[in-house]
């Protein structure tokens, strides 16, 4: 026979006891699990937050404020819930993580982070600005007398919408923006629709360089395909059509025979080329020396974007300064390689992960230099 709890017949009053105690347990209990909650916000450093990202956050109004007075530099306020939902997790790891957008807030701007699921100096600054409480992620730009120097960011979570926002404020307050800072920001505009393209060329290393002036190509590669060197391209179709494309390809005397992924641009490509020069694409063999240029130089030891690494091995093939196109965290790492040429080095110009990449080289540097 089981001899586990047996319900009792309890009368009206022991329920009603019961019941009481019930709740005083349940309020006692509810007020410790706030309080730790709590508690940890204070004790925590606002960088162990996912949904900050990897930005060093000032968390004073008044102290940032000052600061931007000082410095000149604008506000970059993020307003945003911490703990908080997939939405905010998300924008704290693919977007305030991207190392060139941590590093262009960090520079540029004054970052302050304020919790909008908080009271206390939080719910002061979110009041004073009139933003609700609970909200996905917010961001505002202003200047230290509280004017506004781009659109208040909301609703839109990619790394194109922050930097283009970033871009705004630093225009109108009429500081020059770096190169890489437009780089990054053409390369990830959500809008994009990338349409792949394969061209053979008389040489392919200088195909690419050619392809890689061209406004709209965002990504190339050297490489066989039909038996010919090839250029392998992405380009946004909406900034420059396939046919454009082709035409300024021929008029450069950069294309001998295009080989289609489709229809539309095989139908294209045989009224600019004709019958002999246009083939249905196949397996592309990417050449062994990836942006042949930049692969002899210790350009290829960097975590480079993509248009980075088309716009640096221009400059080095036209022996132009290729510096232009990195942020200050790559040029520091350049010297660095540059005074340690014997470290274990690694080739970055293929890596596909560009955080990855640049966590990799920072690994290996020595920090205490």
């Amino acid at each position: 026979m089981h001899r586990g709890y047996i319900p009792q017949d309890h009368s009206a009053k022991e329920k009603n006891l019961i019941y009481g105690e019930n709740m005083r347990l349940f309020a006692f209990l509810t007020t410790l699990f706030l309080t730790l909650i709590f508690a940890g916000f204070a004790a925590a450093e606002p960088g162990s937050y996912q949904e900050l990202g990897a930005v060093s956050w000032h968390r004073s109004f008044d102290e940032a404020t000052a600061l931007s007075k000082e410095t000149g530099k604008p506000l970059f306020i993020l307003f945003q819930e911490v703990p908080g939902c997939a939405t905010c997790v998300n924008y704290g790891r693919q977007v305030l993580s991207h190392p060139l957008v941590v590093e262009a807030i960090e520079i540029h701007f004054v970052p302050l982070a304020v919790f909008n699921n908080r009271g206390g100096d939080d719910g002061k600054v979110m009041k004073h600005f009139k933003e609700p409480s609970w909200n996905n992620p917010v961001v505002r730009i202003i200047d230290y007398q509280e004017q506004p120097l781009a659109k208040r960011l909301a609703g839109d979570y990619s790394i194109a919408g922050t930097i283009g926002t970033m871009i705004e404020a630093l225009e109108k307050s009429r500081t020059p923006v770096p190169e890489y800072l437009r780089i990054v920001h053409e390369e990830n505009r959500p809008y994009m629709k990338p349409e792949k393209a394969v061209f053979s060329t008389y040489c392919f290393w200088s195909g690419e360089i050619e392809f890689g002036k061209i406004e709209g190509v965002v990504a190339t590669r050297a490489g066989f395909m039909h038996g010919s060197e090839v250029v392998e391209l992405q380009f946004n179709n909406e900034v420059i059509s396939y046919s454009e494309l082709l035409r300024r390809a021929k008029i450069n005397g950069v294309v001998r025979n295009a080989y289609v992924f489709s229809v539309k641009q095989e139908k294209r490509a045989l009224h600019l080329l004709g019958d002999a020069h246009v083939s249905w694409a196949t397996t592309f063999h990417p050449d062994k020396q990836i942006k042949y240029y930049l692969s002899q130089t210790p350009y290829r030891y960097l975590p480079l974007t993509s248009m980075q690494a088309i716009h640096i091995n221009r400059a080095v093939s036209d022996r132009e300064n290729p510096d232009v196109y990195l942020s200050p965290g790559q040029r520091s790492m350049l010297a660095y390689i540059a005074r340690h040429p014997n470290r274990d080095w690694q080739r970055r110009t293929d890596d596909t992960d560009f955080a990855a990449s640049w966590n990799a080289v920072v690994g290996n540097m020595d920090t205490g230099e």
